[in-house]
């Protein structure tokens, strides 16, 4: 969080790790976990969602009594984007390399840089005012 705070200044950042996890839990930018199998053959999840063993390596779901093995966190791509693109600066943004800038073969990196730092900061000011109605 003080990395955040020092490369926007300006902007009005949560305190602590845990506020800033209930805003996003508020946006709606959660995740889904899934319990999967140890050597990637199947996912505990639909029709094999109460299976203990993998049907195809017969491995163990489990490493310890109830403590799955392996996790698979799925983000939902639709909302996020949706979410994402709401902000008419941020749709500015995404297509400006394309729209805006000069062709004339030189990288992005640092033109990119500062037009984030111009266009995020208002975004998270509506971000929050979205979350204060």
């Amino acid at each position: 969080m003080e990395l955040l705070k020092e490369g926007f200044p300006e902007a009005k950042l949560p305190k602590h790790f845990n506020e800033a996890q209930n805003i996003v839990r508020d946006l709606r930018v959660d995740y889904k976990k899934i319990d999967t199998c140890t050597n990637d053959c199947m996912l505990y999840w639909k029709e094999h969602e109460g299976a203990q063993f993998c049907y195809k390596c017969k491995a163990s779901r489990w490493e310890y009594e109830k403590i799955t093995a392996k996790v698979l966190r799925y983000f939902r791509l639709k909302p996020t984007l949706e979410r994402l693109f709401m902000c008419t600066q941020t749709v500015e943004s995404m297509v400006w390399h394309d729209k805006e800038r000069p062709k004339d073969g030189k990288k992005l990196g640092t033109l990119l840089v500062a037009r984030l730092k111009r266009t995020l900061i208002p975004c998270t000011l509506i971000f929050q005012e979205i979350l204060a109605m």
